[in-house]
């Protein structure tokens, strides 16, 4: 059957009324976000422990407390004694772990009164998947398949009205950009101008029947898979795989996609032991060989599995009494937000040791989020007082941690004889800078979409802009000596400020992050398609560090986010480094010494050591002729 224009499908007829396109990506977040207030407060008080001062956590609860079983045979498969890497016999891998190893693979939790509800997810996913990249499949069983036909079709109609005119625009900043288009490089006997005509159509949606025999070849080029309705087994989980791992899709760059919903009560049901099975001998694979992803995409797969382990569900059962109050939970007991601090400033010289001489070189200013709202009156008591100022930069700090780099201040400073810098930490409300439509999220990593709420990093992204506003005017207006920096969250939202900036900055630098843009965001919202855009940081140098093992926001999904930013946003600066042996949270080895119970000295963050490898670099510019520092 087909559909105004959106290819061939294989539908079973609706027969019930079709809702209403959503308005656009931020009120449809910021509704998804208050339907389900309660229950994430209620489930981050659950998963979320506040640190203790000066103690680095990750964003995801279950890589912190995961169960002695899993991580001591993730290490037995990637380190041997002494921390050295093993390496594993190349043996035979099954065709299953291939075509597996082939497909990224998310699973979402859906269902009340923790998560969202299916039909909201669905309707989430659909404003995220980037028009003209390919298509995509839904499967559902009989009982849902006409709801989820009238998600798709309102998703059309939305889409639809949508494209009409944004298409239009982001081809025309493409083509100022020299962005290459789909077109541009082939060989095509029409004329210029109608090869890169607008594209009119949104990514064709096709929804089938899960007990039907009518699956869609592989040939139709599915890029994504989304099961609405948990497979019935690992078998037609595999035969899904290869609707994208094994067909002729539009965009061979890029992996296909595979997300399915899962309910609770589905978790310990046989069906999700079998894709379980399946994820994991495709992560052995991985590990075994690196052709199949090694150790990165092992990561990928932890963040999937992790979604799927019932165990810290079960200790909390099991241990009443220890989720405390949940208002409490959320508190912060670090010493700036204990003692209501408003702005402080601290100096630090350039050297470990405690014998140390010469003036400070660092000077770290600290002010909570909310102290930027009345910001004027508080500018006297956070003024810069060292001299040789070179450059000042903005820090924002990870999840639930306040303190990450207490105590290593100094890993601050600029290369010898380049001046003094200026810090500023800004503090998250709650430790947190926007809130999150996927609450489940937290039970692990995310392998593809890292569902962020658009409303909620506006307001904040608003105060960031006025505490840019304000540093650039003590650099005497010179713009290009501010730079951003952030680290997990606070990466991805110190980005958006670096991709929305109307002023030249210096630059960014990023830890164990992702990229602020679809399909994180709505692709309505994103900021890489947005009218009217700034392009003056196109040039400036964008800098990323990810880790080889982090399962939070694994290595691919960065790389894959980052390749975006040069391909659709026209950034020319962007490198990244994946490091060995890294996770979220730090080393490998440290982490899991201290889920052993071992007293660890932790390494240096590595975000900060990342920053001493960059520096020089980053701030050559300002050293140039061209320099306002020169003139």
């Amino acid at each position: 059957e087909s559909s105004g224009g959106w290819g061939p499908s294989t539908h079973v007829p609706s027969t019930s009324a079709a809702m209403g396109p959503p308005s656009n990506g931020a009120s449809a977040a910021a509704k998804s976000c208050r339907s389900c207030a309660k229950a994430s407060k209620a489930h981050r008080a659950k998963k979320l422990a506040v640190p203790a001062p000066g103690v680095r956590r990750a964003e995801s609860a279950s890589s912190l407390a995961s169960s002695p079983k899993r991580t001591a045979s993730s290490s037995s498969l990637e380190f041997g004694q002494g921390g050295k890497r093993r390496r594993e016999p190349a043996g035979p891998v099954s065709e299953d772990s291939r075509l597996m190893c082939a497909a990224v693979h998310q699973f979402g939790l859906v269902g009340q009164p923790d998560y969202d509800s299916k039909w909201e997810r669905l309707r989430q996913l659909l404003e995220r998947l980037p028009p003209c990249s390919g298509a995509a499949v839904v499967f559902a069983e009989a009982d849902s398949v006409h709801e989820v036909q009238a998600i798709v079709e309102s998703y059309r109609m939305w889409s639809a009205q949508e494209l009409g005119s944004r298409t239009r625009h982001v081809l025309r900043e493409q083509q100022k950009l020299k962005v290459p288009t789909p077109c541009s490089n082939c060989e095509c006997k029409a004329a210029p101008s109608a090869c890169r005509r607008p594209p009119v159509e949104s990514m064709r949606v096709d929804v089938v029947m899960s007990s039907s025999d009518d699956v869609p070849p592989g040939d139709l080029g599915y890029q994504y898979v989304i099961n609405y309705d948990a497979p019935s087994s690992g078998r037609q989980y595999l035969d899904r795989v290869g609707l994208i791992a094994g067909g002729e899709r539009a965009d061979t760059a890029t992996p296909g996609v595979i997300y399915t919903f899962f309910e609770g009560r589905e978790l310990t049901s046989r069906r999700c032991r079998e894709i379980a099975g399946l994820a994991q001998r495709a992560r052995k694979a991985a590990v075994a060989r690196p052709d199949l992803g090694g150790l990165a995409k092992a990561a990928e797969f932890d963040s999937a599995l992790q979604q799927l382990d019932t165990s810290e569900e079960d200790e909390a059962d099991d241990s009443t009494g220890q989720e405390g109050d949940a208002e409490h939970s959320e508190s912060c007991d670090c010493t700036h937000c204990s003692g209501r601090s408003i702005g402080c400033t601290t100096y630090h010289v350039a050297a470990t040791g405690s014998l140390v001489s010469g003036p400070p070189q660092v000077e770290v200013v600290r002010v909570p989020l909310r102290a930027l709202e009345t910001l004027e009156a508080l500018a006297p008591l956070i003024a810069p007082r060292l001299p040789d100022h070179l450059c000042t930069l903005v820090c924002l700090h990870n999840l639930n941690c306040h303190t990450p780099w207490d105590g290593s201040e100094h890993l601050f400073a600029l290369p010898p004889g380049a001046g003094s810098v200026r810090v500023v930490m800004v503090l998250a409300k709650d430790c947190s800078w926007h809130d999150y439509l996927d609450v489940g999220s937290f039970s692990g990593g995310v392998s593809w979409v890292d569902m962020l709420d658009v409303a909620s990093m506006d307001r904040t992204d608003q105060l960031i802009s006025k505490l840019v506003d304000h540093e650039v005017g003590l650099l005497g207006q010179q713009s290009e000596r501010l730079f951003l920096m952030g680290m997990s969250q606070g990466g991805a939202q110190s980005m958006l400020r670096f991709l929305r900036s109307r002023r030249r900055l210096g630059g960014w630098l990023g830890a164990v992050c992702h990229a602020p843009t679809s399909p994180h965001m709505p692709w309505a919202a994103d900021p890489l398609l947005a009218e009217g855009r700034p392009l003056v940081n196109l040039g400036q140098p964008m800098r990323l560090l990810s880790g080889e093992v982090d399962s939070v926001f694994p290595a691919p999904l960065v790389l894959r986010d980052t390749e975006r930013l040069r391909t659709v946003g026209g950034f020319t600066n962007v490198s990244v480094k994946v490091q060995e042996g890294l996770r979220h949270e730090g080393l490998q080895k440290d982490v899991e010494a201290e889920e052993r119970g071992e007293t660890v000295k932790r390494a240096p963050p590595q975000e900060l050591l990342y920053l001493q490898e960059q520096w020089p670099s980053m701030v050559a510019h300002l050293a140039s002729p061209d320099s306002p520092l020169s003139q």
